[in-house]
């Protein structure tokens, strides 16, 4: 018989409440969502609106805001995976639920599927105001549109879902940061920093921070500025990784009457930027010539460039007419190759854009376009490789490798046929400043 132990009970138990932070979150999506399921450019067949998406999307914006270290701070890495979690191998311990982000998602309109292009003849048009200059990979390929009713998949307009999620107190000025980030530059889907699956905050209830309305169109850039300085994580950021720099690059748009037409304002102003003709109705960048140069399909190009690489990778090249290069000619950024592999270069399948466009519904019910540059993940101009339908054209190696950068004064002669380039070398800033 076990002995009777000398020890007196409390009059009165008192239950331990953990600090979690609860909070239903609803948002409405402004322009339609592209993608978001387990096949490429189809929405998920059981939930238009995925809690890993969500995490996901999280992640990559907490990195942006408050990825910065100091020497003496723990590796991004695990600092990521104390506060978003990590795949589990069999002898690591689990953080314990209470100690987690926890997220769950109620759908509370699936939204309407519409088309974003319809085909007239061979050729397809944008339809259902959206932009099609963004809308090109659900473009029916060539052999496709041989057939009497081309395949062009649905995007879907007029989502709105309820976002639950719940943390640890402690890791509050963290998951604000990550939610204020993805609210006001991200998105759900694929194709977010083009404005495709664009949010826009509902209302919130719950004990964490209470809604707060969006600033009117006239504030929303100094409202930015304020947010992100409340937000941002001082810091040394690891190389390559995406982020808000100390100096906000962020352009604003005038106000719009609302966000699709603040959406298509935004993706033309991009439009007619990378588009530009001479006089003569070719383009004036000097991509296409440098490509009939290296093709042997025309003379030599007066500059030997390629400076839109910078807006992001792969830009794939189509040449029709006379005596055009044949095929498809697509550039990338190759590999960084050993010397000890010369043979096995392989190039990158795709490199993100370092900008990001997309509307933004403002408290006075008008929307703005938002252009954002992201610092610390550019492509390396000075390492692309340009590829036809069967082999690479142009080898990257140090004695020929294609280059997107220009020299000032290539700057100033590209002036003279594109004024919107105003001299600088560096097209993405050229851009912002067009605004």
């Amino acid at each position: 018989m076990r002995k009777k132990l000398d020890v007196t009970p409390p009059e009165n138990l008192r239950r331990r409440e953990l600090a979690v932070v609860e909070q239903k979150r609803t948002y409405d999506l402004i322009t339609p969502l592209y993608g978001g399921g387990i096949k490429a450019n189809e929405a998920d067949p059981i939930t238009v609106v995925r809690a890993t998406e969500i995490r996901g999307q999280l992640r990559f914006w907490w990195r942006a805001m408050r990825g910065g270290q100091s020497e003496n701070d723990p590796t991004l890495k695990i600092r990521e995976d104390a506060i978003w979690g990590k795949a589990y191998e069999k002898k690591d311990e689990g953080i314990p639920p209470d100690q987690t982000i926890q997220l769950v998602v109620d759908i509370t309109r699936e939204g309407t599927p519409i088309k974003p292009l319809e085909m007239r003849g061979p050729r397809p048009f944008a339809i259902n105001d959206i932009p099609g200059y963004i809308a090109f990979p659900l473009q029916p390929d060539q052999k496709e549109r041989r057939n009497a009713r081309p395949i062009i998949p649905d995007v879907r307009q007029g989502v709105q879902f309820i976002l639950t999620i719940s943390y640890p107190e402690r890791l509050r000025d963290d998951i604000e940061a990550a939610l204020w980030a993805w609210e006001t530059f991200g998105g759900l889907g694929a194709r977010t920093r083009r404005g495709f699956g664009a949010l826009s905050l509902v209302a919130v209830v719950g004990n964490g921070l209470p809604y707060q309305s969006p600033p009117r169109a006239n504030e929303v850039k100094s409202w930015i500025e304020k947010q992100t300085q409340k937000y941002s994580k001082a810091g040394n950021f690891p190389e390559g990784v995406p982020h808000l720099g100390n100096t906000l690059q962020l352009a604003v748009t005038p106000p719009s009457r609302n966000p699709m037409e603040a959406w298509n304002r935004l993706i033309r102003k991009l439009q007619n930027f990378r588009q530009q003709k001479d006089a003569s109705q070719r383009s004036a960048w000097p991509e296409a010539d440098t490509i009939r140069q290296i093709a042997k399909k025309g003379p030599a190009a007066a500059i030997k460039k390629f400076p839109r690489a910078a807006f992001g990778l792969p830009i794939i090249f189509h040449f029709t007419g006379k005596n055009a290069p044949e095929g498809n000619y697509t550039l990338n950024e190759a590999k960084v190759v050993t010397n000890a592999e010369p043979d096995k270069r392989s190039n990158k399948e795709r490199f993100a854009s370092p900008l990001i466009l997309r509307p933004f519904l403002c408290a006075d019910k008008q929307a703005v376009g938002i252009a954002l540059l992201l610092e610390g993940s550019r492509v390396n101009l000075e390492n692309l490789v340009l590829q036809d339908d069967k082999r690479d054209l142009q080898s990257v190696n140090e004695k020929s490798r294609l280059s997107g950068t220009l020299t000032p004064g290539e700057a100033r002669s590209l002036t003279a046929k594109i004024p919107e380039l105003k001299n600088e070398t560096d097209l993405l800033q050229a851009f912002l400043k067009s605004f």
